[in-house]
């Protein structure tokens, strides 16, 4: 791959909270890239110092900022704001990329003058090695100037917005929006997505596999994992602050399309919720599922029917229905 634009270049903003034991790994990824390193630089927000993590920073040519704050979307901002790159990837402590990564997207914003969103495919792996896993329309690739609501739906259909590490963004998409974008507390992908569909520019979504998604079991800081009683605690806790992110991207100026699209999300992520809750009305989880079929009939491919019995089963056994819940959990 040539490069056409000479002075474009990439900021690699990677992010840890509370977590060291994988930081250095992600930070080799970003650095045995294929791309040239005079046109991208790596920046490390971490909420920890640690003596060999901050010498192996430095030695190789990072830079490091300390963030406190719990949320997702401000430790990504106060990257960016350091960033002097003109294209964003971003990337979680736990995930890696492989060494073409930079390289394509360099490519890809290079060729396209109005590309804001880009997202690239995931493998799968954990402590025991690859995992057999892909999500849905992992071969297609779309590519669509201005998308349409249809557009807009297969997008999100075939994950566009799954995963920060897969996602990399023109740093003009989100300039003017980082006051906003630091309320963010975990649905920092669906937020960058909706930023892209509601400029009207390109968004792009590859087929091809350039970041390695570690299911890292219980040191995941977003996936409720341990035994059931944690799994609850922490799956309502995390289904929670989507709903609280959603609500508030729903406040956004937005076209009528991409209104629509967040309403289901917001309709998916409540029933979700009242699934994980103890004592909900009978009332309310059948409000909840007949609401819930707008969203099936709507993104089928994305929404899909088990959700709806869920909510029908639990107005007799919600137990049954949180244990079902639990041991899909597992499975991932």
């Amino acid at each position: 791959m040539q490069r056409s634009v000479p002075d474009l270049r990439i900021s690699v903003i990677i992010t840890a909270h509370n977590r060291r034991v994988y930081l250095e790994d992600a930070l080799r990824s970003a650095i045995d890239q294929t791309l040239d390193r005079k046109l991208f630089e790596i920046i490390v927000v971490k909420n920890f110092d640690d003596e060999l993590l901050d010498r192996f920073i430095e030695v190789n040519g990072a830079i490091s900022i300390f963030s406190d704050t719990e949320f997702l979307g401000l430790d990504k901002v106060l990257g960016t704001r350091a960033a002097t790159g003109d294209i964003i990837c971003f990337l979680d402590d736990d995930d890696l990329f492989l060494p073409k990564k930079l390289e394509t997207v360099l490519h890809f914003f290079d060729t396209y003058p109005d590309l804001v969103f880009y997202r690239n495919n995931p493998s799968f792996f954990d402590e025991m090695g690859e995992r057999e896993q892909m999500i849905r329309g992992a071969s297609r690739m779309h590519n669509f100037s201005n998308p349409t609501y249809k557009e807009m739906k297969t997008l999100l259909e075939d994950r566009a917005a799954f995963n920060s590490s897969c996602i990399s963004i023109r740093k003009s998409m989100v300039t003017e929006k980082l006051d906003e974008f630091a309320r963010i507390k975990n649905v920092v992908d669906y937020y960058l997505f909706i930023l892209a569909c509601n400029s009207g520019k390109r968004i792009i979504a590859d087929s091809e596999e350039l970041t390695r998604y570690r299911i890292s079991g219980k040191l995941s800081t977003s996936r409720p994992t341990g035994n059931f009683s944690e799994f609850k605690a922490k799956a309502l806790r995390v289904k929670t602050n989507e709903l609280h992110d959603l609500e508030a991207i729903r406040n956004i100026k937005s076209r009528m399309e991409v209104t629509r699209i967040i309403g289901c999300e917001i309709i998916y992520l409540r029933l979700h919720a009242n699934l994980l809750t103890d004592g909900v009305a009978r009332e309310m989880l059948l409000l909840d599922g007949l609401r819930y079929v707008h969203c099936m009939l709507s993104m089928p491919s994305k929404y899909k029917p088990f959700f709806l019995a869920y909510a029908l089963v639990a107005i007799l056994y919600p137990k049954f229905v949180q244990d079902i819940l639990y041991r899909s959990s597992l499975g991932f």
